[in-house]
């Protein structure tokens, strides 16, 4: 089963989304208060995707994903913010992210939609990295 781990400073949204995104039986969340801690629980073990609030003290969610980029490779990476400011969006879509989301106040749509995207993101890695292992050929 999937691994995701979800980084937002708000303990209610974390909860909120690691019950809806487990709800659906097909992937485990891990859940941190901070970018620090996440490249903490990084370092430790493997995640499948990281789902990231934008707004965090010490560190923001792009610099975040600056982080993973160099220090962990292309884990998909999905920035999930109340903040719609174009500034922000662009700069985490010029940074890499697979995808911006604006947070709505209606939860279980939105982690709905969530849970489908990272599904996605993670199936789509799946298959371009079984592209990229050399065949071997039996002789």
């Amino acid at each position: 089963m999937p691994a995701i781990l979800f980084v937002d400073d708000d303990e209610e949204i974390l909860t909120l989304g690691k019950l809806f995104l487990e709800g659906s039986g097909t992937m485990t969340v891990d859940i941190v208060t901070s970018a620090t801690m996440a490249i903490e629980k990084l370092s430790r073990g493997k995640y499948d995707a990281i789902l990231s609030d934008y707004h965090m003290p010490v560190m923001n969610g792009i610099e975040l994903l600056h982080r993973v980029r160099d220090e962990f490779g292309d884990i998909p990476f999905i920035l999930f913010t109340c903040d719609d400011a174009q500034e922000i969006l662009t700069e985490a879509l010029e940074s890499g992210v697979n995808y911006c989301i604006v947070k709505s106040p209606e939860p279980k749509h939105q982690f709905m939609t969530l849970g489908y995207l990272l599904r996605h993101l993670i199936r789509l890695r799946q298959s371009r990295d079984k592209q990229k292992k050399p065949k071997v050929h039996e002789q």
